[in-house]
């Protein structure tokens, strides 16, 4: 397993994540979103250049139920398309009741499909806020209209340690 140290997201890697949080918490009945994330790694630095919001699956407030044989054919696809390296996944989580997390569930945890094994897992909480932005040494945090959109990522396998994120120093 490779020891991921930061997560760099491109501006324009970091509108997109952030337009799908948006997206699905303006949804009628609030959804996740589901994205694919691919770029280069620099030694310990994971640098996202480009990303994609999966269109399929069936969304809901806690999940996004994907078929993974489409999946895998969609990695395929774009990574060669591009001339990436697929580095994986986002997804959102709207604000639902009240409640909010950045935290990965169990099934956050296990693999899309078996192919293509992602390095990290980028998730976005999205809520109703007009407080301040508060920046940490963790999270990516931005004020989107009414909202306040956390970014965080989260490294593949084993502990699922959470990395530092940033779009500061993208190569």
């Amino acid at each position: 397993m490779l020891n991921i140290s930061n997560v760099v997201l491109s501006t324009e890697a970091a509108t997109i994540i952030i337009k799908a949080a948006s997206d699905g918490y303006l949804a009628r009945y609030k959804e996740e979103r589901l994205g694919i994330l691919f770029g280069r790694l620099y030694g310990s630095t994971v640098s996202v250049s480009l990303v994609k919001v999966f269109q399929g699956g069936i969304k809901t407030r806690t999940a996004v139920d994907v078929n993974s044989r489409s999946f895998e054919s969609r990695i395929s696809h774009l990574s060669s398309r591009h001339r990436s390296r697929f580095l994986g996944t986002f997804h959102t989580h709207p604000e639902v009741a009240n409640s909010i997390s950045s935290a990965l569930s169990n099934e956050d945890k296990v693999p899309i499909c078996e192919k293509y094994m992602p390095l990290i897992e980028v998730v976005a909480t999205i809520w109703a806020s007009d407080s301040p932005v508060r920046q940490s040494q963790y999270y990516y945090q931005v004020k989107y209209g009414d909202y306040r959109i956390r970014i965080a990522a989260h490294r593949f396998g084993g502990s699922f340690t959470i990395v530092p994120v940033s779009t500061k120093g993208f190569k």
